[in-house]
């Protein structure tokens, strides 16, 4: 009854972009309309983080295809805009794309250029209500459903309205009683305050008015929350976050100097953006190299689909029991060698894609 409720809206309203809609956040806006009036520039250059100097990486990287460009060159290293300004920059620190207009202005603000992030753009169509445009995975049309954002200048007993408009898939499990994630920094930072917790009202899922490029319609997530605290700090995502952060600090953990005589850890393979892959090998290495060449080997792989973060944490928990110490880690040390690659995509994890690497491939079909 929900959908029909949503889709007859949709009927009457279109899309509800209306034409008061306001654009008030865009992540590859080279220039935010709001800093117009204060005269400050919306990137700062003396945060920028220029990329690394060695002579003999920028000539390899030079050498390879790096598809991040529309022309496809290598343009790893920065291309430039019509200003003569990098295209791909990374910054220390980013200003908001949204500027209050005053003390009492309660837009709220949104954020996703960190890791894993995926908003794309946000459209204020009043009544704290808010269209949201997801990103595509890099280099395609097709995929979007792993979101991942934060706003900020919340008001607490104020119920927002949330439509993501652009989502793919025909059906979802938010129809099935699935709830969007929240992690409120400042429910978090209360003793025994809780981290990421699951919440939103109204929620549905549905096909809307518009039509896709390529044939079919786009498909609507809407929800509605009510934020606990005033000015608060606000993450929401698909599920769970785990990051290629989170993967390399595990790994530097479990693999230290009292743990080489069980876990070791190597490069597998360099990805497109000149990430390290990394594999982690796992057994006894106390026995006799003939032994171990004898043992059975098991391969394990995670996130080779970037937005399927529940995988990590499988994966996490199961690095973690291998290197222990009990009986069992023993056992399956001493009989089998373990070859485990935690992460598949970092590339895609990083710039938060749902499905594919920077290829724009889907690596598992």
């Amino acid at each position: 009854m929900l959908a029909e409720e949503y889709e007859q809206m949709e009927a009457e309203n279109g899309t509800g972009q209306s034409a008061n809609a306001k654009i008030i956040y865009d992540c590859l806006d080279e220039n935010s309309p709001f800093y117009e009036k204060t005269k400050e520039a919306y990137f700062e250059e003396a945060d920028a983080i220029e990329l690394p100097t060695d002579e003999i990486l920028l000539q390899e990287m030079r050498g390879k295809n790096y598809p991040f460009g529309g022309n496809g060159a290598n343009n790893f290293l920065g291309p430039l805009n019509s200003a003569g300004k990098k295209i791909n920059r990374y910054y220390s620190k980013l200003k908001p794309y949204y500027v209050k207009e005053s003390d009492s202005d309660n837009t709220l603000i949104f954020e996703s250029r960190f890791e894993s992030g995926n908003l794309r753009r946000v459209l204020n169509i009043g009544d704290n209500q808010y269209n949201l445009i997801l990103k595509y995975d890099h280099g395609t049309t097709t995929y979007t459903q792993w979101y991942y954002f934060k706003v900020s200048n919340t008001r607490k007993d104020v119920r927002y309205k949330f439509n993501i408009i652009n989502l793919i898939k025909p059906d979802s499990s938010y129809n099935q009683g699935q709830k969007p994630l929240f992690y409120s920094v400042k429910e978090a930072s209360k003793p025994g305050g809780v981290g990421w917790y699951r919440d939103g009202e109204n929620i549905c899922y549905y096909q809307n008015s518009m039509k896709r490029k390529g044939g079919g319609a786009y498909h609507t997530l809407s929800f509605e929350v009510t934020f606990k605290n005033d000015d608060d700090e606000v993450y929401l995502a698909h599920c769970y976050p785990y990051t290629y952060s989170d993967c390399c600090e595990l790994l530097q953990k479990l693999c230290t100097n009292e743990t080489k005589d069980k876990i070791r850890k190597t490069v597998l393979t360099k990805t497109l953006a000149g990430n390290d892959c990394e594999m982690v090998i796992i057994t006894n290495f106390l026995s006799r190299p003939e032994e171990i060449a004898l043992r059975r080997a098991v391969i394990l792989t995670s996130r080779v689909h970037p937005g399927e973060s529940n995988a990590s944490y499988l994966m996490h928990g199961t690095l973690e029991y291998l290197v222990s110490d009990d009986e069992g880690a023993r056992y399956l040390r001493d009989n089998f060698v373990f070859k485990v690659i935690p992460m598949l995509n970092p590339d895609g994890v990083i710039v938060g894609n749902y499905r594919c690497s920077l290829s724009g491939l889907d690596l598992n079909r």
